[in-house]
C-alpha cells in the first residue's frame, strides 16, 4: 500500500528532522504526532505489528518511555510508529538523542527499498560524510547499518535501533533485541524472516 503524496511528504520532513536530530524535530514528534505514553502493558496488548524491546532495564540504563506516534487526523491516515526509549533523552544546542532509542513501524511504511533510498540520499550530503551504509547481518534477519543505527526487518515490522553509547555497541543493541512479551534476561532467538506480502 503506498500512501498519499501529501502523507509522504510530512513523513519525509518529519524523518529528515529525525536524521538530523533538531530541536524542531522533538518538538514535531512530541507536540504534533505524539499520541502519547504507553505502558508496559498497553503496549503489550498493541497489536498492529510485532514490536521488540529490551526489557525494563538494559545494562544499566531504564526503560524511560514508549511513546506511540502517527498523525491525529483521520484525513491522513498511516499506521503509527512506536518508540522505545532508555536512559533520558537529552538536548545539547540544537541536537537531541538519549542513549538508545528503538524505533519499530509496519513493514509497508519503511521497506529495505525506501530506507536504502533514504540513506542514500543522507549520505550524499556533507553533514554525513563520514556515513557508510553496510550490510548486517542479526540473529538470521539482514539489515543496514547506517552511523549509529541499524535497520532491520522482521515479521511485519521494521526495526531502526539507534545507539548514542560506544558500549555497548548498536550491533549488541540489536542482537540483544526480545520479543516485547519476554522480559529482561531471556534468551535472544533467531528473529523471524519479514513477511513480505504485497505493499
Amino acid at each position: 500500500m503506498r500512501l498519499p503524496a501529501k502523507v509522504l511528504l510530512v513523513v519525509a520532513v518529519s524523518f529528515a528532522l529525525i536524521a538530523s536530530c533538531g530541536i524542531a524535530a522533538v518538538l514535531l514528534i512530541n507536540n504534533v504526532l505524539n499520541q502519547g505514553k504507553l505502558s508496559v502493558g498497553e503496549a503489550r496488548e498493541f497489536d498492529e505489528f510485532p514490536l521488540y524491546w529490551l526489557g525494563e532495564s538494559y545494562r544499566g540504563l531504564a526503560l524511560t518511555e514508549i511513546n506511540k506516534f502517527g498523525f491525529p487526523s483521520e484525513t491522513l491516515p498511516s499506521k503509527p510508529t512506536v518508540r522505545f526509549t532508555y536512559g533520558d533523552e537529552t538536548c545539547v544546542e540544537s541536537s537531541c538523542s538519549a542513549p538508545i532509542w528503538i524505533w519499530i513501524d509496519p513493514y509497508c511504511e519503511s521497506t529495505p527499498e525506501q530506507e536504502l533510498a533514504w540513506m542514500q540520499h543522507l549520505a550524499s550530503l556533507p553533514e554525513y560524510h563520514d556515513h557508510s551504509i553496510s550490510d548486517v547481518k542479526v540473529r538470521g534477519v539482514k539489515g543496514y547499518l547506517f552511523g549509529t543505527r541499524i535497520h532491520l526487518w522482521t515479521e511485519t515490522s521494521h526495526l531502526m535501533i539507534d545507539v548514542k553509547t560506544t558500549d555497548p555497541s548498536t550491533t549488541q543493541v540489536a542482537e540483544d533485541l526480545i520479543p516485547l512479551n519476554e522480559d529482561s534476561g531471556a534468551t535472544p532467538r533467531p528473529l523471524p524472516p519479514p513477511i513480505t506480502t504485497p505493499c
